[in-house]
Formats: C-alpha cells, sequence, structure tokens
C-alpha cells in the first residue's frame, strides 16, 4: 500500500512539473530577415515567434543598420551607437534608452542561447528603420529609405492611395504642412514620430519635432523617413503596425528619371508599395476624415 501511494505521488510530481513547463515558442529557421532588401545572417541564435511576437537577435539587425554594439555583462546592458546617438537596453527591461526619450516596448529584451532578442518594435522606435513583418512569407523586412528600385512608367505617374487604418501620421503630415516648390520641400516634423534624412552615403541626420525644414530635390539630395507606430494596432504579431512614408529628394534613388519632383512611397495592408508626388499625396490627405 505504502509503495502504491509512494508511486502516485511520484506520478502526480511529475505530472505537475511537466505541466509547469513553459509553452515552446514557434521554430525560428523559418523566419528571415532583410534590410533594404539584402539577407541578414544569423550563426547561433535565429529570429523567433513567441505569443505572436517576432523576437530578432539585437546584434546583426543592430549591425546592418549601421550601429556599433558592446554588451555589459555586470549590469546586463546592451550600448548600440548609431549615427551619433545612443541606444541603451537592459536585459528584462522594456524600457529603452534613446538619447534622451525613454520608449516602452511591448515585451522586454531577454537573453536566448546567450544573444539578446529584442521585439521588431524596436528597430523601428529606437533605430529609426520602417520595419514590416510578412507572415505568409515568414518575413521581416526592415528598409532605411536608401535602396534603389525601379518603378515602372505606370507607377512612376502615381498609383498612391493611403492604407485606411494608417492615417495618423499622414494628416500631421501633408495637411497644411509637407509643401513643395521651386524645387525645395518643406515641413514641420509633427510630434511623436521617427523622422530623419539620409544621404546617398547613409549619414543620418534626426529631425526634430516642431521644427521646421527644408531641402532642395535633385540628385544626391538623399532621403526623408517619417515612422510612426501605433501600438494600439499590434495585433497576432503586428503584420503590420507602422504608418511610415519615405521622401525621396532624389528621385534616381527610385530609378525615376525626372529629378524635378520628389517621390512618396509608403506601403498598404499587403506590403504592396504606393507611390505618389507630393502634390498628389497632399490632395488626397486633405480628403481624409
Amino acid at each position: 500500500m505504502k509503495k502504491n501511494f509512494a508511486l502516485i505521488v511520484v506520478v502526480t510530481m511529475m505530472a505537475i512539473a511537466t505541466t509547469l513547463q513553459p509553452a515552446p515558442v514557434q521554430a525560428a529557421t523559418d523566419i528571415k530577415v532583410t534590410v533594404n532588401q539584402t539577407p541578414v545572417k544569423f550563426p547561433d541564435q535565429k529570429p523567433y515567434l513567441d505569443h505572436s511576437r517576432v523576437l530578432i537577435p539585437t546584434r546583426f539587425v543592430a549591425q546592418s543598420l549601421g550601429g556599433k554594439v558592446e554588451y555589459n555583462s555586470a549590469n546586463k546592458t546592451v550600448t548600440i551607437e548609431q549615427s551619433g546617438k545612443t541606444i541603451t537596453l537592459k536585459i528584462n527591461s522594456s524600457k529603452v534608452t534613446v538619447g534622451s526619450k525613454v520608449i516602452t516596448l511591448d515585451v522586454p529584451a531577454k537573453v536566448i542561447k546567450g544573444r539578446t532578442v529584442v521585439p521588431l518594435r524596436f528597430v523601428s522606435e529606437a533605430m529609426g528603420a520602417m520595419v514590416d513583418w510578412n507572415q505568409n512569407k515568414s518575413l521581416v523586412a526592415i528598409t532605411t529609405g536608401n535602396i534603389t528600385k525601379p518603378i515602372s512608367p505606370t507607377t512612376e505617374a502615381g498609383n498612391f492611395q493611403f492604407d485606411p487604418g494608417f492615417t495618423d501620421l499622414a494628416k500631421k503630415l501633408f495637411v497644411n504642412n509637407m509643401k513643395e516648390r521651386d524645387g525645395k520641400v518643406t515641413f514641420t516634423v509633427p510630434s511623436g514620430i521617427v523622422a530623419y534624412h539620409n544621404t546617398t552615403t547613409l549619414k543620418r541626420t534626426d529631425l526634430v519635432a516642431g521644427k521646421a525644414y527644408t531641402y532642395t530635390v535633385g540628385k544626391d539630395a538623399g532621403t526623408l523617413l517619417f515612422n510612426y507606430v501605433d501600438s494600439n494596432k499590434v495585433k497576432d504579431g503586428a503584420q503590420k503596425q507602422s504608418e511610415y512614408y519615405f521622401v525621396f529628394l532624389d528621385p534616381s534613388l527610385r530609378g525615376v528619371k525626372d529629378l524635378s519632383k520628389a517621390i512618396v512611397v509608403t506601403d498598404d495592408q499587403r506590403l504592396n508599395e504606393k507611390v505618389g508626388t507630393i502634390a498628389t499625396v497632399t490632395a488626397l490627405a486633405i480628403q481624409l476624415k
């Protein structure tokens, strides 16, 4: 009787222990990451899905975006130097310091197999790049705006339309704000967004909210990026949570021969790119409710 009781106790304890094991995350071998269409290689720890969140190893993505990464094992802190600014994050914390600004991630940074991993939102909010998660292709596409991609004559003429679920930034950026006249683009940076100017040599200048800027359109004028992440739109791994607009001051970066007018690029819910001139985009933005 005692032996049977002891056996029951052991079996019960084993069952409880098994139940308490954390749920396994989805295998990550199929998740691919590109930066400006160039694949990012991960020698050991791969990107993976954890409770519908895509987490990626920080070091290799940050380095692909021009950042210098250091890890302090004593205080478990990662420091990234990128384009003249310092980004600091601590393991098991969702707080990230970007210069003097503090942002909060949806899940904290953690260490998996010796690598620090962070949610995709880190790339857009802290490192200032545009991120799209294509769940059907298991592809994380990161873009900085310095990418040459030919545009067909039909697209160059304009196929622009706003994604109905992502127009908050559009109203602030284009309605009674951004204008193009006499070969120059003028605008004031809306609050609550990431904005910067990239030269053709990838020299980045962060733009300040509330400040007015003027840029000349033409060869080697570079690219502007405006990016807004709406945390309320995070659903099922955040296939799309970022509203962004690239303004190509040098249209040749998009394969456009006419260099007299800037080109605005965004995408829709299916990640199809939409292209138009500033005048076209402004006219459509005015019609938004």
